[in-house]
């Protein structure tokens, strides 16, 4: 998100308005990214829309970018999770 509102995806003129989606029990980990994002102030960042309701994130869509990984299971540590989502790919 932070190389997209810089600029270095769509080009150093591109203004952007971001619109992450994620699953309902993470938005209050993706209203952190967004405060994070508003601090950078960067010029080309217009808004931050955080949401977990596709329709909202697809909405007067131009590109998609598509990241994901396989959520952490009970008892799972960081290099477990890591190999599981390096197996997906």
């Amino acid at each position: 998100l932070y190389c997209m509102a810089k600029g270095d995806v769509l080009g150093k003129v591109q203004p952007n308005i971001l619109v992450p989606l994620d699953i309902t029990p993470m938005l209050p980990v993706l209203d952190g990214v967004v405060m994070e994002l508003l601090d950078c102030a960067l010029p080309l960042l217009g808004e931050v829309i955080p949401t977990d309701k596709v329709e909202v994130a697809i909405k007067d869509l131009d590109a998609a970018i598509k990241v994901g990984s396989m959520p952490r299971k009970e008892g799972m540590e960081s290099k477990d999770l890591l190999k599981a989502n390096v197996a997906s790919t």
